[in-house]
């Protein structure tokens, strides 16, 4: 009950909700990104195993090259700004190779390839954001709840992994995909177009206005510890 007692209390957090509709958004394309990239690179694509290897590979190389970047971003324009811009880039490249080229080879690397900007940025500064609302709990409700900050953003990421990966499958039954065809009819094809690339560049959309209004900067920030310094004091 006091679990329960303190998420609805967290919830009612402004800076909350807003990173609430942040993590939702990331969750769902991530979850959506991870159960349909075998089925859009072999359905789509025509690629085989070995190539769905190298994409994995190349995601990774990706990681590796992005997090000092990554982490200078952050430094420069402050953790939730760097993440506006990075899910508000892939969102709206996602929608244009959506738009244009769906099932091209060179669009689908250029899909991995900054869906996997934004996956790594996200591991890199989704905690420290999250955990930049303990300030605001104690200022407003004078109380420190790190472990039930995490433990809401855990439930919620798990909760909708698991509502995502259902529609997913359940979409691509009512399409008609057939495993042992070869080729799949146009309407899967279309299914695994919109679920793997539309679907999340909108959900990254979605995460990047919420951040539009987060009001917890560096300057901000600052201020709020200002304050509970004092109050301490």
């Amino acid at each position: 009950k006091s679990i329960v007692l303190n998420y609805i209390e967290l919830c009612k957090l402004k800076a909350m909700r807003i990173l609430i509709i942040y993590k939702a958004g990331f969750a769902c394309a991530f979850a959506l990104y991870n159960v349909g990239t075998l089925y859009y690179l072999q359905n789509c694509l025509g690629l085989g195993n070995k190539y769905s290897s190298y994409m994995y590979a190349f995601q990774i190389t990706i990681f590796a090259l992005m997090t000092p970047v990554i982490n200078k971003m952050a430094l420069k324009m402050g953790k939730a700004r760097q993440q506006m811009v990075s899910m508000l880039a892939g969102g709206i490249v996602g929608v244009l190779i959506f738009l244009i080229a769906p099932n091209n080879v060179i669009g689908g690397v250029i899909y991995i390839g900054l869906f996997s900007v934004v996956q790594t940025s996200f591991w890199q500064m989704s905690c420290s954001i999250f955990y930049d609302v303990v300030e605001v709990d104690e200022y407003v409700n004078n109380q420190r709840r790190e472990g039930d900050i995490m433990s809401l953003v855990s439930v919620l990421g798990t909760l909708i992994t698991a509502i995502m990966v259902q529609a997913f499958g359940i979409t691509l039954d009512m399409a008609g995909f057939d495993a042992s065809l070869e080729v799949q009819s146009n309407a899967v094809i279309t299914v695994l177009d919109s679920m793997y690339i539309l679907v999340p560049s909108i959900c990254f959309l979605t995460a990047a206005l919420a951040l539009k209004v987060f009001p917890i900067n560096k300057k901000s920030f600052a201020a709020l510890q200002n304050v509970l310094k004092l109050r301490r004091e």
